[in-house]
C-alpha cells in the first residue's frame, strides 16, 4: 500500500541554492500512468532522470553518502492544460524500515511552493490562535509525505487528506534490498485553505515559472538509528517553535527550498514531445548549468 499524506505551506522571497532545476512540460498523450508500478513512460518522455544521488545533500552520520545503502532516481515533470506537477521517485535502498511509533524509519518528502513566496509555513507558535495557525499552516506551500508501506509487489494508493488535487501510485519489490516506486501528481497553490478547497486560490503554471520545491529523503537502516538524510538543499533558515515550556528549532520555513524552471516543451507541436528526448539527451548537468541564475 502506498499511503501519502498532506501536510499543506507562507512568504519571504529567497530560496536556497545556485542551481536552478529543469521541470520539463509533458503533453497531456505522454503524460505517465502512475498506476503502472513503472517509470518506463518517464524515460520514454524525458531525456533522463531530472535528479539523482548525486544531486542530494547529506547528513548523517557517515561522513559521506553511499549509492549501496541508497540509490535515487527522481522525475520531474509539468502539464499546462492539467495545471499539475508530475513526480517519479525511485529507491534502492539496502535496507527499508516501515514507519512505526518511535523510529525514525525510511521516507520521502516533497515540498512545493508554488508562488515563490518563501517564508514560514507550518508550526505556527502560541502568539496565534487556533483558529489563525489552522488557517495559516500549509496556506501558501505544501509538503507531500509518500511512503510506500506494505512489500507485496503491488501498491495500492491511499491519499489521507486531498484526493481532489492529488493522485498517487507505486509498488515495492524485496526486503533486502528494497526497490520501491513512487509516482504522483499534485496541484500547487498560491494559498490553500483545507478547510475550503473550492475557495483557495491555485498556483498558474506557465512556461518560464520559477517555482520552489525541496525533497527530503530520510534513510533508516536501523530501529531507532538514523541513517542518513538526503536534501536538495540542507536548510538553514529555522525558526523557534514554543508548544507549552518546550522550545525546539524546526526547518519550517520555504526559505529552504530550491528553485524549478518550468521548460516548455521545445517543439511548436507539444504533442511531439515524445521524440524531443533525443535532442534533448545531452548532458544534464549542462542543461541545469544553462538555466543557473
Amino acid at each position: 500500500m502506498t499511503v501519502a499524506s498532506l501536510v499543506w505551506t507562507s512568504s519571504a522571497a529567497a530560496h536556497l541554492g545556485e542551481v536552478v532545476y529543469p521541470i520539463f512540460e509533458l503533453p497531456t498523450a505522454s503524460l505517465p500512468d502512475l498506476h503502472d508500478g513503472s517509470l518506463e513512460d518517464w524515460e520514454d518522455a524525458l531525456p533522463d532522470a531530472s535528479l539523482t544521488h548525486d544531486d542530494f545533500q547529506y547528513q548523517g552520520p557517515d561522513e559521506s553518502s553511499d549509492p549501496s545503502d541508497l540509490a535515487l532516481r527522481v522525475f520531474l515533470a509539468w502539464n499546462h492544460a492539467t495545471q499539475r506537477i508530475y513526480v517519479g521517485v525511485e529507491r534502492l535502498d539496502d535496507v527499508y524500515l516501515r514507519p512505526s511509533p518511535g523510529t525514525f524509519a525510511d521516507r520521502t518528502q516533497f515540498m512545493i511552493d508554488g508562488d515563490h513566496s518563501g517564508g514560514q509555513f507550518m508550526l505556527f507558535g502560541e502568539e496565534y490562535s487556533q483558529e489563525e495557525r489552522s488557517r495559516l499552516n500549509f496556506s501558501q506551500a505544501q509538503v507531500y509525505d509518500v511512503r510506500p508501506e506494505i512489500i507485496d509487489g503491488s501498491a495500492t494508493p491511499l491519499v489521507a487528506r486531498g484526493s481532489s488535487w492529488f493522485d498517487m501510485g507505486g509498488m515495492q519489490i524485496g526486503e533486502l534490498p528494497n526497490l520501491s516506486v513512487i509516482e504522483f501528481w499534485l496541484t500547487p497553490w498560491d494559498d490553500l485553505d483545507g478547510r475550503d478547497p473550492e475557495g483557495s486560490r491555485r498556483s498558474v503554471l506557465t512556461a518560464g515559472r520559477i517555482i520552489g520545491f525541496q525533497i527530503f529523503m530520510h534513510d533508516s537502516d536501523e530501529t531507532g538509528r538514523l541513517s542518513g538524510e538526503y536534501y536538495l538543499a540542507v536548510p538553514t533558515v529555522f525558526g523557534e517553535i514554543r508548544v507549552g515550556d518546550i522550545v525546539a528549532q524546526h526547518d519550517a520555513f520555504a526559505d529552504n527550498f530550491v528553485d524549478g524552471e518550468l521548460v516548455p516543451c521545445i517543439l511548436d507541436d507539444c504533442s511531439g514531445a515524445r521524440n524531443a528526448s533525443a535532442i534533448l539527451r545531452d548532458s544534464w548537468g549542462r542543461i541545469k548549468s544553462s538555466l543557473a541564475r
